[in-house]
């Protein structure tokens, strides 16, 4: 039996944090005895931890303040692996990776595609020399999509023996049952509803939906938008929306515990990203049945899409045609033997059972 140490700042709404969740849930407690740090406490999915799952949360109050006793919690471990998928805990990792165990191996899962991600940081110098230097320093980088390997390769140069790609998994079971908890949260009937699901935040692309309404209104007028998500830009995008006259056409609700349930309702999923890594919520609203439209941008939606059979859903420009709303489902088979919890574990487990130095 291997010892596996997942870190995480906490468990909270976000699509990493779903992953983790996943895994932890699902990976084979004969094959891993499995640990997991945290910093904050009471996130999302912490209530769905099983009991053979030791849960640690460290004695801090912030991320930057976590790497004594996160250093400590792992020595004291002695894990054979330390699996880590937030940026900023991968890079403390990796940095203090020299004075671990020497038989411990740290696995990082990058959750966006890099060059773009960090072109929008604060920082962006600074983790172009993180990931040119310090992340070179660990095992193995799973890459959420071919498009993500093909960027670590070619932006920061790095060998293909480190990279692996891993699509995120999609618990169809769980989202199907989570669907189906309540009645649909949509009012009046007579009206098309399109969801869009994500964090507030330029990368999601929430402006370039509010303009493209704007642009449209013609063709909206029996079309409601319901979007979804909480962010630091929440009020900047109500504002806009306001500002474009078109609060009759665009509802803002906030972040929902359940977004399954809007998904499963709705006549259409729209992602207007301007990138992603490989975004759990279109394999999400593809399990609850509802069609997907998603604009083309850098990273892994246009693999999803064509893996399954959904390429048509992929456009260049949100023009609202009437066609969005006239796609065929997607047959569940088709997401499940490829994104399925059963073959995506397969491959993580395969990958961490065996792992060796590169």
């Amino acid at each position: 039996m291997k010892t596996i140490v997942f870190v995480i700042p906490k468990l909270g709404g976000g699509g990493a944090e779903r992953v983790i969740s996943t895994l932890v849930r699902h990976i084979d407690k004969k094959k891993f005895k499995v640990h997991l740090i945290i910093v904050h406490d009471g996130g999302d999915y912490q209530t769905d931890l099983p009991v053979d799952v030791n849960l640690i949360k460290l004695p801090v109050s912030q991320v930057r303040y976590a790497i004594p006793s996160l250093y400590l919690e792992i020595r004291r471990i002695k894990p054979d692996i330390v699996f880590s998928s937030i940026r900023g805990f991968s890079a403390l990792i990796a940095l203090f990776k020299t004075f671990l165990p020497r038989k411990t191996k740290l696995v990082i899962r990058e959750n966006n595609t890099p060059s773009e991600s960090i072109s929008e940081s604060k920082y962006p110098l600074v983790w172009k020399i993180v990931y040119n230097t310090i992340f070179k320093k660990v095992d193995k980088i799973i890459c959420q999509s071919d498009y993500m390997v093909e960027d670590f390769k070619n932006e920061f140069g790095f060998d293909e023996s480190k990279l692996i790609r891993i699509y995120n998994p999609v618990d169809i079971e769980m989202v199907r049952q989570m669907s189906m908890q309540d009645p649909s949260p949509f009012g009046k009937e007579g009206y098309k509803n399109v969801v869009v699901v994500g964090k507030m935040m330029p990368q999601k692309g929430i402006d370039i939906l509010l303009n493209s309404v704007a642009k449209n209104k013609n063709k909206l007028k029996n079309v409601k938008i319901w979007i979804l998500g909480n962010g630091k830009y929440f009020r900047d995008y109500v504002k806009l929306s306001e500002n474009l006259g078109i609060t009759n056409y665009v509802n803002f609700v906030g972040r929902q515990a359940n977004p399954f349930i809007w998904m499963k309702n709705a006549d259409l999923f729209l992602l207007p990203s301007r990138y992603e890594g490989l975004p759990n919520v279109v394999l999400e609203a593809i399990a609850c049945g509802c069609p997907v439209v998603s604009t083309s941008h850098p990273g892994g939606t246009k693999e999803i899409m064509e893996l399954t059979g959904n390429i048509q859903g992929v456009v260049e420009e949100l023009t609202w045609d009437n066609s969005w709303f006239n796609q065929n489902k997607i047959k569940v088979t088709e997401l499940e033997n490829v994104f399925g919890v059963k073959s995506i574990l397969m491959q993580y487990e395969d990958l961490l059972y065996n792992l060796k130095n590169v």
